[in-house]
């Protein structure tokens, strides 16, 4: 015989229920009401009383929360159980859940559950988060866009990137290296990076690497591919750097020329086109094709928000579980609000 207990760091009786206290195996010597006697198999002393009550001189007490509207019309002392199993004990009692009320309360108070505007991108919603007001719970954790200046700002894998076009209906979006926006010389050389559990290169892009060498020196007579328009100039603490730049995934310079460093970067299949061309490649078209980005594909639980969407739900993130969330009018679940079990009141 177990008494009826919840994990108090998730949930807690409401202010709709009271106790009932079941006493079994008492001895006939104890005069209890005979309205108060419940009928079980094989023991018939078992008695039912409002209240937390210990076991007494019986074997043992259990307590049965209920809802207050059955039990106030038994006007407190004993209990008539005539019909109890139907009218009471079968119609459960509620609870109150505590997993999401700071992060949903702070979602709802700071309007987080409404898309943000970020310079020129509109209606920023899930997985997206951050901004000026839209807390983590509202998006997903790797999605967070600074919004300092109007201009969106995602930090991926610690490379930020400007975020240029965002297209929920195929969960990707355009992107492009912030420290390449206005400079095709950067202070500090790195490829370009991803974090895979979250993003990817798009596959239905097209979108093509070009490679940039730096430090470079040149021991025989320069080939026609790092010719004008391909080279690079760069002052760097001072120091003029040379350097030039190919079309495509290129490890090695070339007989002869010897580089300090290299890097990778995507770029349309437009300006990879013309930077492949001699007679239309020129280091303008070069710091456009940095501007115009790159597509990359975003992994959020994507088909978990659409049924949570198609529910009539709102996606977002349960920072208390690391996990996905589904707000629902009556509270959060966790996939959608059609589901039985919610991370509100269970009925």
């Amino acid at each position: 015989m177990v008494n009826t207990t919840l994990d108090y760091s998730l949930f807690d009786y409401t202010d709709t229920c009271t106790n009932l206290t079941f006493l079994y195996g008492c001895p006939s010597f104890l005069s209890f009401p005979e309205y108060s006697r419940a009928s079980c198999i094989g023991n018939n002393n078992v008695y039912v009383f409002p209240g937390n009550i210990g076991p007494g001189e019986c074997n043992a007490s259990v307590i049965v929360p209920v809802l207050v509207s059955h039990h106030e019309n038994e006007g407190g002392g004993s209990v008539n159980v005539t019909e109890l199993n139907q009218s009471v004990l079968l119609r459960g009692f509620d609870v109150r859940w505590k997993i999401d009320s700071k992060v949903c309360n702070d979602c709802t108070e700071s309007m987080g559950s409404q898309p943000f505007h970020c310079g020129n991108l509109r209606d920023i919603s899930y997985p997206f988060w951050g901004g000026n007001n839209r807390p983590v719970s509202c998006g997903y954790p790797g999605f967070d866009i600074d919004c300092e200046g109007e201009t969106p700002i995602l930090n991926i894998s610690s490379v930020l990137y400007r975020v240029l076009e965002i297209n929920n209906s195929t969960q990707t979006l355009r992107i492009a290296r912030q420290d390449l926006w206005n400079n095709y010389c950067p202070t500090f050389l790195y490829n370009t990076t991803l974090n895979y559990t979250l993003f990817d290169f798009s596959s239905n892009s097209n979108d093509q690497n070009i490679t940039l060498f730096y430090g470079c020196s040149i021991s025989q007579p320069q080939p026609i591919p790092i010719q004008s328009p391909y080279q690079l100039s760069c002052d760097v603490n001072q120091t003029t750097i040379s350097g030039f730049y190919l079309t495509g995934d290129v490890s090695d310079p070339g007989i002869g020329i010897g580089c300090r460093s290299r890097i990778s970067v995507p770029v349309n299949e437009f300006a990879e086109r013309d930077l492949s061309n001699v007679a239309t490649a020129s280091l303008i078209v070069l710091q456009s094709a940095f501007r115009s980005g790159f597509w990359i594909d975003w992994a959020a639980n994507n088909s978990n928000c659409e049924n949570c969407v198609e529910s009539g739900g709102v996606c977002g993130y349960n920072q208390d579980t690391a996990s996905f969330a589904c707000y629902c009018a009556d509270g959060s679940r966790e996939f959608t609000c059609s589901n039985n079990t919610q991370n509100g009141t269970y009925n």
